[in-house]
């Protein structure tokens, strides 16, 4: 399966802007909402687990599942660090993605 990076792009934009709604105190029904969506998405965006998401961020296997099922408020320093690990992972596809469009991609010779 490939990456779609206009999604990653998305995405991590909003993730940003939300990350920067909520550190300046707003965290109403509204970004909680933009949350779940954000969480419940991260995974099939990026490509990669809610585990591993969860423990890129520090918050233990279950966080991003859980968080989304149970439409759970985390608390701010752990809405910031699931944010901040979305953030990072679709910072990390980016840079992936522009190195091979611009054909930089290294390539494991066989050493037979």
């Amino acid at each position: 399966m490939k990456i779609d990076i206009d999604d990653v792009r998305q995405l991590q934009e909003a993730a940003i802007d939300l990350r920067l709604r909520v550190s300046h105190g707003s965290c109403g029904e509204d970004e909680l909402n933009r949350f779940w969506a954000l969480v419940g998405n991260a995974g099939i965006v990026l490509l990669v687990s809610n585990p591993e998401l969860s423990v890129r961020a520090g918050l233990g296997e279950n966080f991003f599942a859980s968080v989304v099922r149970d439409h759970r408020q985390p608390k701010l320093a752990n809405f910031l660090r699931a944010l901040g690990a979305i953030i990072e992972v679709a910072d990390e596809r980016l840079a992936t993605e522009r190195k091979i469009s611009s054909g930089c991609v290294c390539r494991k010779l066989d050493s037979a």
